[in-house]
């Protein structure tokens, strides 16, 4: 094996993994250049429609974050509970 040369070197010919990175990087800001262009031109053009879109969905997170942060319990929950709770209230015979 020569000694200048690592074992685990590819062929010249093809593009190093930076490159390629790089390349992908790349494509990732022309597409959000892209896509940030369309959305401002929607914007622009349909400003009524952009507003109750976003409203639609600030309505839909917070009520999602209010269901998550009420901590009731519901009915079958609460059932589970008090059948779980009923085993040790038993006779020993009918366990």
């Amino acid at each position: 094996m020569d000694q200048g040369r690592s074992r685990y070197q590819t062929d010249p010919n093809q593009k190093s993994t930076m490159d390629q990175a790089a390349d992908l990087g790349r494509q990732a800001l022309d597409q959000a250049a892209e896509t940030a262009t369309a959305a401002r031109d929607t914007v622009t053009e349909h400003p009524i429609t952009t507003l109750a879109v976003i409203g639609g969905l600030a309505f839909a997170i917070g009520a999602l974050w209010k269901m998550q942060q009420s901590g009731k319990v519901n009915r079958t929950d609460a059932l589970m509970a008090r059948l779980a709770g009923l085993q040790h209230q038993l006779p020993r015979r009918w366990s």
